[in-house]
């Protein structure tokens, strides 16, 4: 009996929030090596990753093993908790964690870029 190969190609786009211009090309470059190692690290292909200031796009090949609501999940949480960790620790310590939570992504994206 032959072997079957299935891969669906799926073109997934999200934005920043308000489509502010935040995701500078030091973060962006950055941000995307990180996405590349997480996506190895749960099994899944990441063909192409490539945005600009306002939204990533991403190319994926995903196989039948591979469910697109928790891929996506996975891809997006990374990025927002990279973003989050990387701005905590370029900071002096001093905000709480309660603060931390509730700032949002454009004021974690400023304040990684200023310690950049």
């Amino acid at each position: 009996m032959p072997r079957t190969f299935s891969v669906i190609y799926i073109h997934t786009i999200w934005a920043v929030k308000n489509r502010e211009p935040l995701l500078t090309k030091n973060i962006r470059h950055k941000l995307f090596d990180h996405i590349l190692k997480v996506s190895r690290d749960k099994g899944f292909y990441i063909d192409f990753i490539n945005g600009i200031e306002d939204h990533v796009h991403c190319l994926i090949s995903l196989t039948p093993k591979y469910s697109l609501s928790k891929t996506i999940k996975d891809i997006k949480g990374a990025s927002s908790q990279w973003i989050k960790e990387k701005s905590t620790k370029r900071q002096s310590g001093k905000e709480s964690k309660v603060h931390h939570q509730n700032m949002s992504l454009g004021t974690e994206i400023n304040r990684l870029e200023k310690t950049q």
